[in-house]
């Protein structure tokens, strides 16, 4: 059995996860598949409701991202939130009007990507942020979130992974 597999269990039959269980469980699916970083940005709520930031220490709350959760590395959420990115974020955008996974490199694909955006990812790359993956996650009342995955991988070896794990990504993306 995959370790996505083993995490997609253990969803489904436990009823008091913590935060933490579910971060170190998804942390230790997606290192099997090549990923060791992770986030769930929450960024819009359903039903027009409004639910508490958890933010990075020192972050100020953006316009977009409501909750967030990972493992990214601190230098990059601290220069990410410090520069309003999540505002920017074009993954947000793209993740709004999509029901499938999507590799970040097709993003310009997708859409126009404004010189905000674009920086976005140039700044990443700055920080060993090379290839991602967002998956869509929509809720009632035009909620959606996003669950989002990179690695330090070098391209050839991503694309091996993305060509052999798009349904793993999609089944994480269901829970």
């Amino acid at each position: 059995m995959s370790a996505v597999q083993d995490y997609l269990d253990c969803l489904q039959t436990q009823d008091d996860l913590d935060i933490g269980s579910l971060k170190q469980g998804l942390a230790a699916a997606l290192v099997n598949l090549g990923f060791g970083h992770f986030s769930y940005a929450h960024v819009q709520p359903p039903l027009n409701t409004r639910i508490p930031e958890v933010f990075p220490d020192g972050a100020a709350p953006g316009r977009v991202v409501h909750e967030f959760v990972g493992n990214y590395p601190k230098t990059w959420l601290a220069h990410y939130f410090a520069c309003e990115y999540p505002d920017a974020d074009a993954t947000f955008q793209v993740a709004a009007g999509s029901v499938l996974p999507f590799r970040w490199d097709s993003l310009d694909r997708k859409l126009p990507l404004s010189a905000r955006q674009s920086q976005v990812f140039e700044d990443a790359r700055e920080f060993g942020i090379n290839n991602g993956v967002t998956v869509p996650m929509h809720g009632p009342g035009r909620g959606l979130a996003t669950l989002n995955f990179f690695s330090d991988l070098p391209q050839v070896e991503f694309d091996k992974i993305w060509d052999a794990h798009q349904n793993d990504f999609l089944s994480l993306g269901a829970f």
